[in-house]
């Protein structure tokens, strides 16, 4: 074309046809280029999408799809996780369902219909649920919300919506309740399709799992491992408290929500959200520990579960609804024999004394009276002595250590009344006993305690009724 040399002002010459009309916009991948002086600029990377807009022109636009986020993982968290939290500036404007709160009302999880499979389609929203919410809005799961903000990041490596600044701001994410008509089913899978990586195809997505066995308990996170038929996996109490599931338990289906927390993935089950679910989960005047949390479920409105007794001190049994001593199966300086092999009492003021072997046995005899190797024969305790083990009770027989005698269900064995006691009648609250002419008096009906100052001495005997030590006569 002819027209005026850019190096030569007021001077015409034939140039090349531009390559663009000035203003023209266009994407290539993530990055918006736009059209000066017949070419297109060096051109600015979105932070979120580049994509076109209604004037048929292209712009950088917030996120409108959890699929998106989710399928960028990688360029939005650091590939590799160390367990700390980031966020970074990214729009997004996300319209779904509220499929779970967080038990402590720091979050929850949104998910929009943007997979047809829901895969990838739910996310977790950082989100100060009680104390940010305005307008009389109320939170709840399975009503639809609209989510904007300006911030992606991780906690843990569990990728979330937050807000981005470079000083800490409470409540900027904006949360709006949202007219569109979508609902949001449970996709049935197995524990091998929730996988074991950050970025799963169903973290963050509700799902449901049938037929799950119940495991062990786990303290990390708060939970337990589980199986269906198909694998393994875990279960936490992220979105509700779990009630406390005995081993035998009978398979059930759970249905939840799968985040990524501990270098795992997890279903996080939804209790209180489904009336089904709470009825066999939750019954009005059961027990439930939440590590050394006491809970009884009661009906405030709908049942739930409240606390009741911090048993940190003891431990908490659910069975019974009580905090119960730990069980010690030796006294402090004793020791025993099993076999050749020496045992020594190894004391444990939180989890209850247990005995502990050496490292070799002995090459003739164990002495049961120091736990030492000696030559010759000799007994391994004395006929008739009692102890209390992990199980129950043992007696000595012959010499040796005999089987044990489980205790009952809900009993466990007294290693001073050397018997098996109810956990529920440990000793009513402030009742005294005597134990070798010493005053012990009951302590929040869970736990015998000796009395400062009351070791009597004779002639002076201790008084189970008044808790002194008294002198007939």
């Amino acid at each position: 074309i002819c027209g005026e040399d850019p190096k030569n002002p007021n001077t015409f010459a034939c140039l090349d046809a531009p390559k663009c009309t000035d203003g023209e916009t266009k994407c290539v991948d993530k990055t918006l280029y736009t059209c000066k002086k017949g070419a297109f600029d060096e051109g600015k990377l979105c932070t979120a999408i580049c994509g076109p807009t209604n004037k048929n022109q292209y712009a950088c636009l917030p996120y409108t799809k959890i699929v998106d986020i989710n399928n960028d993982y990688k360029r939005l968290v650091a590939e590799k996780c160390d367990g700390t939290s980031a966020m970074a500036a990214h729009d997004y404007d996300i319209t779904g369902i509220i499929t779970g709160i967080r038990a402590d009302k720091k979050g929850f999880f949104i998910q929009d219909t943007s997979d047809s499979t829901n895969a990838h389609s739910g996310i977790l929203v950082d989100y100060d649920v009680e104390n940010c919410t305005k307008d009389k809005l109320k939170i709840a799961v399975g009503s639809a919300y609209k989510v904007s903000g300006t911030g992606i990041g991780h906690t843990d490596c569990q990728i979330m919506l937050g807000h981005y600044s470079l000083t800490p701001l409470q409540c900027q994410v904006k949360v709006e309740v949202s007219n569109v008509d979508i609902s949001v089913k449970p996709t049935i899978v197995d524990f091998s399709k929730i996988g074991t990586t950050p970025n799963g195809d169903y973290n963050g997505s509700l799902v449901t799992v049938d037929k799950v066995s119940i495991g062990k308990p786990i303290t990390d996170p708060k939970g337990y491992e589980v199986n269906d038929l198909i694998g393994k996996g875990y279960i936490d109490n992220y979105l509700s408290i779990l009630p406390a599931f005995g081993l035998n338990a009978k398979p059930r289906s759970f249905t939840g929500v799968v985040h990524y927390t501990s270098k795992k993935s997890v279903l996080s089950p939804i209790i209180e959200g489904g009336a089904e679910q709470n009825a066999d989960q939750c019954k009005e005047g059961s027990y439930a520990c939440d590590g050394t949390t006491l809970l009884e479920c009661v009906k405030d409105g709908n049942l739930q579960w409240k606390k009741i007794a911090d048993c940190s001190k003891t431990s908490c049994v659910a069975e019974v609804g009580r905090c119960v001593p730990p069980i010690d199966e030796c006294a402090k300086g004793t020791f025993r024999c099993d076999g050749k092999t020496p045992y020594s009492c190894n004391v444990d003021s939180v989890n209850g004394n247990t005995w502990k072997s050496a490292d070799k046995s002995c090459k003739d005899a164990c002495n049961p009276a120091t736990g030492t190797c000696v030559n010759g024969k000799q007994t391994e305790c004395v006929d008739g002595q009692i102890w209390c083990d992990s199980k129950g009770l043992i007696t000595c027989k012959e010499g040796k250590w005999s089987e044990s005698k489980p205790c009952g269900k809900s009993q466990f064995c007294d290693p001073t009344l050397k018997t098996c006691v109810n956990y529920h009648s440990i000793c009513i609250p402030n009742d005294y006993r005597c134990v070798n002419n010493a005053v012990q008096q009951c302590k929040g009906g869970t736990a015998w305690e000796a009395v400062v100052g009351k070791q009597c001495k004779a002639p002076a005997v201790c008084s189970p009724v008044s808790g002194d030590c008294v002198v007939s006569g």
